[in-house]
C-alpha cells in the first residue's frame, strides 16, 4: 500500500468496497469524471464543490455533508 494513502486516506478509506467513514475506493476511478478531477478533489474538494462542480456537489449530497479532510500540501507524485 502506498505510503501517501497510509498517511493521509487509510484512516477513513479502504481500498476495497468496505466504507470505513468515507466510502471504499475500489473502482473509484471509473465513477469520477477523470483523473484530474479526482487530482482536484483530494487536494482541495472543498474548493471544488463551492466551484459549483456538479459531481462535486453530488459527492457532498451522497455523504449527508461529511467533511473530508483538504490537503493542498500534496505534490504530483
Amino acid at each position: 500500500m502506498c505510503y501517501r494513502f497510509k498517511q493521509n486516506c487509510a484512516v477513513c478509506h479502504s481500498l476495497g468496497k468496505n466504507k470505513v467513514t468515507g466510502p471504499g475506493l475500489e473502482g473509484v476511478f471509473s465513477r469520477v469524471p477523470s483523473d484530474d478531477w479526482m487530482a482536484k478533489w483530494i487536494k482541495n474538494n472543498k474548493a471544488l464543490i463551492k466551484s459549483g462542480d456538479a459531481y462535486a456537489v453530488k459527492i457532498l449530497k451522497e455523504s449527508n455533508g461529511a467533511d473530508m479532510t483538504v490537503f493542498e500540501d500534496l505534490t504530483d507524485p
